[in-house]
């Protein structure tokens, strides 16, 4: 898995154009099932499919976790998951994991500015234990598109350079007008001492029916257009479904094709 992998090729320019940035929200649920079943973390559905990818077009992706979830009545915690995943997961550069958020009902902006460098810093410690700091993205979404670019002092220590935010059409919900229409133009502004870079495209609000693959092309050619970028994501529970791989992979085989360069996993270290 360390070999360098045919396809898209790693990157350690965080501004230049003709990227491609693939990650996944909401990571939780497959570090706790594989844990409580012992087994290989590759032997998971979501695992699986991402080291598919990984072996078909080079792809490299970023994963952004909650600490917490309430599952079955209990209080389940990333501290649960068995450090017998370390090995597997220190061994594959092409992953990278950052924070998200607390859990699904508390996004970093609900909460106040010590209870987010709180959750941040445990969920740190925990991407640390289980696949070492150099594991680290330098690319962070945080849950519901929070804009913690206040932070920025924090997320430099951390290694973190870029923010991303939403693919809506609102691009931001705390920037200045000016900086705002700026994100919109080009894609990524400077604020705060980060990069800040929209979000193109969720993965799940693609098209995936019968002959919808041109429709797909012509939407990633037009973000390529605008901005010569691809920002794609998708979520923990989303990229179960058959369709939703199925369009992933025409996704990262349409960057393949394009000569884009792919940041993500250990080639995000700057």
């Amino acid at each position: 898995m360390d070999d360098p992998q045919p396809g898209l090729t790693p990157s350690r320019d965080a501004e230049a154009g003709g990227l491609l940035h693939f990650s996944v929200d909401d990571v939780f649920d497959s570090l706790l099932e594989a844990s409580d079943a012992g087994t290989s973390i590759f032997a998971h559905p979501l695992f699986r499919f991402l080291l598919e990818a990984h072996e078909a077009f080079g792809a490299r992706v970023d994963l952004y976790v909650f600490l917490e979830a309430e599952r079955d009545g209990r209080r389940r915690s990333l501290t649960e998951v068995s450090s017998a995943l370390q090995a597997e997961l220190a061994g594959a550069p092409w992953i990278s994991f950052g924070p998200h958020g607390l859990d699904h009902a508390h996004p970093p902006y609900s909460q106040s500015r010590d209870r987010q460098l709180r959750t941040f810093e445990a969920i740190y410690g925990e991407i640390d234990r289980l696949a070492g700091r150099e594991r680290r993205s330098s690319w962070v979404r945080l849950h519901s598109f929070s804009e913690a670019f206040d932070l920025s002092d924090y997320w430099l220590r951390q290694g973190v350079t870029t923010l991303l935010l939403t693919d809506k059409p609102s691009v931001s919900y705390r920037l200045p007008p000016n900086l705002r229409a700026e994100l919109a133009a080009r894609g990524f502004v400077r604020h705060e001492g980060l990069t800040l870079r929209r979000s193109h495209e969720r993965l799940e609000r693609l098209p995936t029916g019968n002959g919808s693959s041109d429709a797909v092309r012509v939407r990633l050619d037009e973000h390529l257009r605008r901005h010569g970028s691809l920002v794609l994501f998708s979520h923990e529970g989303e990229l179960a479904r058959e369709d939703i791989q199925s369009v992933t992979r025409l996704c990262l085989a349409h960057a393949r094709d394009k000569g884009l360069t792919c940041v993500g996993g250990e080639a995000n270290r700057i």
